[in-house]
């Protein structure tokens, strides 16, 4: 069981990029806070209505503590302040593309698949509304396959699980011993 665990992270891992390069949904924990975020996106939606001067004040915090949490690898409470700063400004595309990619963190980390789709959601909407899709799309992509897997290893647990309830045992073939080794 435990190396099928390590052959889907394996996996998973060679399939985000160049040896030693970081996966895009894993956070810097050396990026300071205040440096966050690296750049602006460019909206391309219409300008929403402008948020008090108390609420923007209450945004900032909220965002600034999310962003705090991320760095720290605290991904539920940063899930929790980002979700708070969309409660606030439901139209804030950094908030969301942040809480997506905490939600990814934690899928992957937990094989949550709610946190994923509400990830890749998340995503598209940022797709949607804003310019400079490199990265965003790269995400969505990502998050899309961890989806793909997290639902074929549920399939496959619980077509394991009815057989296991049925007593028939796997599709494979049994080899006899000796059977198929190389260099024999």
């Amino acid at each position: 069981m435990h190396w099928r665990l390590f052959l889907m992270l394996g996996s998973l891992a060679m399939a985000t990029g160049p040896a030693g390069a970081a996966p895009p949904w894993r956070p810097q924990v050396t990026v300071e806070a205040s440096r966050w975020p690296p750049a602006r996106l460019q909206r391309r939606a219409p300008p929403r209505a402008r948020l008090s001067e108390t609420a923007r004040r209450e945004l900032d915090q909220v965002l600034a503590e999310g962003r705090l949490w991320l760095a720290r690898g605290r991904y539920r409470r940063a899930s929790e302040r980002f979700s708070r700063a969309l409660e606030i400004d439901p139209g804030n595309h950094q908030a969301r593309l942040d809480r997506a990619r905490v939600l990814l963190c934690l899928g992957y980390l937990r094989w949550n698949l709610p946190a994923v789709r509400q990830a890749a959601e998340d995503l598209q909407r940022v797709l949607q509304q804003v310019t400079g899709q490199g990265a965003e799309a790269r995400l969505l992509e990502l998050a899309r396959n961890l989806q793909r897997r997290i639902e074929k290893t549920a399939r496959w647990r619980a077509a394991s699980r009815a057989r296991r309830r049925s007593g028939t045992r796997s599709p494979r073939p049994r080899r006899s011993p000796g059977e198929g080794k190389p260099g024999k």
